[in-house]
């Protein structure tokens, strides 16, 4: 296996070996111009953009033949029908026309395409964005298509903002989890448990104190000389005492 190169910085502190990507704006996406697009379309504009590197927009040349193969399309027809909506939107610009007459390799060429929502370096031009003033007729069916494709953006930021959307639970542990924190150590001259001590075992000594007796005295009962007892209810507990 090949080995993979290591990631090296230039001399403008940029990474050499970093993913380029595509750039396009949520205003361009949530436009009435891209709702209106045909998916074929859709796909024939990430393919436009994959050709800009940076500074080579207004000399992106894509021709019908490669675009369809680029889609995975048999049908030139379909792809032609894309380029002309692109074109009627207003999202892309052609600079030059095809030129095949001449077949010397430096002089055939496909047409020449510029991104309107990007700058052109190569031509001295600005930013156009001549895809925002575009108003489909009404009751046609690009008119539809944009409006439905609205709507549903509009459903989903409506659910996002009022917290309908569920969120997924994730069985990864949180930041911490699963530790337990250690408790402080109070510092203390009495033996106990928790300083690992063994707290003395408590005696209890003889007591002296007078202790009531609570009996049951039935009626008519004989008493031994000494002894009185203090006169309660027929059917009551009697207290005993003893006489000094």
């Amino acid at each position: 296996m090949p080995r993979k190169k290591k990631s090296r910085v230039n001399a403008k502190g940029r990474n050499d070996l970093t993913d380029r990507f595509v750039r396009l704006p949520h205003r361009l996406l949530q436009s009435v111009a891209y709702r209106s697009l045909s998916v074929t379309a859709r796909c024939l504009l990430v393919e436009l953009i994959m050709l800009d590197l940076g500074h080579n927009n207004g000399s992106l040349y894509l021709s019908l033949r490669d675009a369809t193969d680029r889609l995975g399309l048999s049908d030139h027809h379909s792809v032609s029908a894309a380029f002309e909506e692109l074109l009627d939107r207003g999202f892309v610009r052609c600079t030059k026309e095809a030129h095949f007459h001449i077949k010397a390799a430096d002089q055939s060429r496909a047409r020449c395409w510029r991104l309107t929502w990007l700058a052109a370096p190569c031509l001295r031009r600005s930013v156009t964005n001549e895809w925002q003033d575009y108003d489909p007729p009404a009751g046609s069916k690009q008119r539809k298509r944009a409006l439905r494709g609205q709507r549903a953006i509009k459903r989903y930021y409506q659910a996002l903002t009022s917290h309908r959307l569920p969120v997924v639970e994730s069985t990864a542990l949180m930041p911490n989890e699963g530790f337990s924190r250690p408790t402080p150590v109070v510092k203390t001259t009495t033996a106990l448990r928790e300083n690992n001590a063994i707290p003395p075992i408590l005696v209890e000594g003889v007591s002296t104190a007078h202790t009531a007796v609570t009996t049951t005295v039935r009626p008519r009962a004989k008493w031994r000389r000494g002894r009185t007892y203090f006169p309660l209810p027929d059917d009551g507990p009697r207290l005993l005492a003893n006489d000094n």
